[in-house]
């Protein structure tokens, strides 16, 4: 009898154990290895992104979206823009959206207000990004910015004229702005960074071009003005 007892409360042991080992391997949170992809939900669509946390990252520290070029992807502009090195650096956060493939050419794309090719409801999806970050990370609202290569770039002159409650500063790489943009773009103050090769390049594409297409590229002009730079 008393064998039998100890029979029991031996198995009883061991159950205990076991409950116990099972509880604790269903409450293990996984560490996240940075960079990391993520989706978010919006308008229907999947949409991704990679985040990149810094071990240094403090609160309310600066937020930054680096965005990718025409047929381009978030990978490739991570890899060649070397952003995490500098993120190590000054401690900030970086998100590399991911755009959508365009109905007609089946390319990547930001839609930077291209009327005539996308319906991609961008610039929403990165202000609602933007603000879900924000707040699940505890960011600056007062240092959140915007930059991107190309299409990223007229993209970011897109959240600098229908986001600049959100996104604070921007910068280009080679992209200006769509022609709705032009037109229609009245935001807060926003710092805007151009970076081209040449500047003076990029001022003589301007004259040639955009006064065929919009009529509207002198030195007086609105682009210069939004610059910062109305001589």
């Amino acid at each position: 009898m008393f064998n039998k007892i100890k029979f029991l409360m031996f198995l009883l042991i061991l159950i205990s154990f076991s409950c116990e080992k099972k509880l604790d391997e269903n409450n293990v949170i996984p560490v996240i290895t940075y960079p990391y992809d993520f989706f978010m939900s919006h308008n229907g669509l999947n949409r991704l992104y990679t985040l990149y946390k810094p071990d240094n990252l403090k609160e309310k520290a600066p937020l930054v979206f680096v965005l990718h070029g025409y047929t381009s992807n978030n990978n490739n502009i991570m890899n060649y823009s070397k952003m995490n090195e500098i993120a190590d650096e000054y401690g900030f956060m970086v998100c590399y959206p991911q755009g959508t493939r365009n109905t007609y050419t089946g390319q990547t794309h930001w839609n930077a207000n291209l009327k005539e090719m996308s319906s991609i409801a961008d610039s929403d999806f990165l202000n609602d990004l933007a603000i879900k970050l924000q707040a699940e990370y505890n960011l600056s609202e007062k240092n959140t910015f915007a930059c991107g290569m190309s299409n990223g770039g007229f993209m970011s002159y897109t959240l600098g004229c229908e986001k600049s409650d959100t996104f604070k500063a921007i910068a280009s790489v080679t992209g200006t702005m769509s022609g709705y943009d032009w037109k229609n773009c009245n935001p807060n103050k926003v710092p805007v960074l151009q970076i081209s090769e040449q500047m003076i390049l990029l001022y003589q594409w301007m004259d040639q071009c955009l006064q065929q297409r919009l009529g509207r590229c002198s030195k007086n002009s609105r682009y210069y003005e939004l610059l910062g730079r109305n001589k």
